[in-house]
């Protein structure tokens, strides 16, 4: 399922997006979106080349958010 629109293709990926914020959280204890895009673009910009502008990272991420609602399963 793709969550961002078709027509706004880049080069950032939402698996890219959600790659940098889980190992953030997880490895890193960032839980702010600023720390999390601050670490990336300090850390891991030559793993992430194509990192965009912090406040389209922001959008991305915060569009996101349904990937992390917990579902129950259903008998």
């Amino acid at each position: 399922m793709r969550f961002t629109k078709n027509q706004a293709e880049s080069a950032f990926t939402d698996v890219e997006l959600l790659t940098t914020y889980l190992f953030a959280v997880a490895r890193e204890r960032r839980f702010r979106i600023k720390d999390i895009y601050d670490y990336t673009l300090h850390h891991c910009l030559d793993y992430f080349p194509q990192l965009p502008s912090y406040s389209a990272y922001s959008a991305r991420l915060n569009r996101l958010a349904a990937v992390f609602l917990s579902r129950t399963p259903t008998e």
